[in-house]
């Protein structure tokens, strides 16, 4: 199996899949990184990938870095879930759904995306992403105790 290239976009420009960049000419405020399970799969950037229209999957990847470049994060873009025990909630870029927690001051996890198909978030796509949330947090306190 041919292992995946991982490279860094220089500061300022957005990987919009399948070999598209674009510059963006303001300074990004949040940094999104992708949630990888166990297997050292990134799911919200494969289920990105999958997305076969290139023009939707462009305006997608567009949209999150417009919305990383915002001086705060509020609605019309993301929504905040309370109830959790950590900093939890789900960026709204059109129709799709992104779950993000929070890891840092400026840096959010990207752990769980689907396409939205009614007014209601549905119930299992969030307790997926918290599902995820905490096997992201129990792998890096167990990584912290066998260093």
């Amino acid at each position: 199996m041919k292992e995946k290239t991982r490279w860094q976009l220089p500061a300022g420009f957005f990987d919009l899949g399948i070999n598209i960049c674009v510059r963006l000419n303001f300074a990004v405020m949040w940094e999104f990184t992708y949630y990888e399970d166990s297997r050292g799969n990134a799911l919200v950037e494969n289920f990105i990938l999958a997305i076969t229209e290139r023009k939707l999957r462009t305006q997608l990847l567009a949209k999150l870095g417009l919305i990383a470049a915002r001086p705060f994060l509020a609605e019309p873009h993301y929504k905040r879930f309370t109830n959790y025990p950590v900093d939890f909630g789900e960026l709204i870029v059109g129709d799709f759904r992104i779950f993000v927690h929070r890891v840092s001051k400026n840096e959010y996890l990207m752990v769980h995306a689907f396409r939205k198909k009614s007014n209601a978030t549905p119930r299992k796509e969030i307790d997926l992403a918290f599902g995820r949330i905490l096997d992201f947090i129990s792998r890096q306190n167990y990584e912290k105790g066998s260093r």
